[in-house]
């Protein structure tokens, strides 16, 4: 068999089946690293902020009775 012939009584998308799951997965692997990445940017922002204004926050749960919910 010639290298042409393997893939000419094929239809179209038995050819390009394994392409679609590969790409899906070469997605999937990226779009996690990013979730990921904006997950961890979004709890450092909130850590920063809380090390920045902590006191104050706490001190107004304090004030309306609420500081020991928390």
């Amino acid at each position: 068999m010639r290298e042409g012939e393997r893939f000419q009584n094929l239809p179209f998308h038995a050819i390009f089946a394994h392409m679609e799951k590969t790409t899906s997965r070469y997605i999937a692997l990226p779009a996690a690293l990013i979730a990921l990445g904006l997950g961890v940017m979004a709890a450092t922002a909130a850590f920063a902020g809380w090390l920045e204004h902590g006191s104050a926050i706490f001190l107004s749960l304090a004030e309306s009775g609420m500081a020991w919910c928390f």
